[in-house]
């Protein structure tokens, strides 16, 4: 094979011959020219290179996250932190609370009308004491007439054995006010004889047949 000696005259041909290639752009094997920009760095290794595919970044989607909303009552000029329920705030419910001179406020800032359980029962705790002073000024009946006994504070399943016990005819479907305020009417019809009830206490105390003093003797003979 023969040697091709080329003179000074036939490298300043080929040099003129080639063509330079604009700043950033690469010609690619399949004829399109290819960006540099999005190619990886050369100085590093290619696991470090990350496109920008237009995704959204991670702290973004927290915005969209539901949260749970809170009670949109204020009780002394201060919003109320608990969890809001499924009782809202309607305007009946604003009436009984201007009504009875609550210190409840809706707060003009939230996007909502639901109230705490809290609040919840202690609107209608008023609501059923005004009920049942109404029924008391429509029979003529007074609170000293009675004794101050509130079966508002006992639980469900204990207002239900009374109910069951006295056999105390009521609607279905009552909830625990609605049944308390029943109960609470029925026990004032109860009628006690004061002086037989007191002879019968004084004796079981004297002999210690009561109940608490059995317990008691138990406690102390395990001992």
């Amino acid at each position: 094979m023969m040697d091709q000696n080329y003179g000074p005259a036939t490298l300043t041909e080929v040099k003129t011959e080639i063509k330079t290639e604009p700043r950033g752009v690469r010609m690619g094997s399949n004829g399109f020219n290819m960006s540099l920009n999005n190619m990886p760095p050369t100085g590093g290794p290619s696991s470090s290179y990350m496109p920008n595919l237009g995704t959204r970044p991670e702290d973004d989607s927290k915005d969209h996250l539901p949260r749970e909303q809170i009670c949109c009552l204020k009780e002394n000029g201060r919003r109320c932190g608990r969890v809001a329920g499924n009782a809202s705030y309607s305007k009946r419910i604003q009436k009984t609370v201007m009504q009875r001179k609550l210190k409840l406020f809706e707060d003009a800032s939230a996007n909502h009308i639901y109230i705490c359980d809290h609040h919840k029962d202690l609107i209608q705790s008023v609501r059923t004491k005004r009920r049942r002073k109404d029924s008391e000024d429509d029979s003529g009946e007074t609170d000293s007439e009675h004794p101050d006994v509130d079966l508002y504070q006992l639980q469900v399943n204990t207002l239900r054995r009374y109910k069951k016990q006295f056999k105390v005819p009521s609607r279905p479907g009552l909830n625990k006010a609605q049944l308390a305020d029943s109960l609470m009417r029925h026990f004032k019809t109860i009628s006690v004889s004061e002086k037989e009830t007191l002879t019968y206490f004084i004796y079981m105390v004297k002999t210690n047949k009561s109940k608490l003093d059995r317990e008691r003797k138990d406690d102390d003979a395990n001992f």
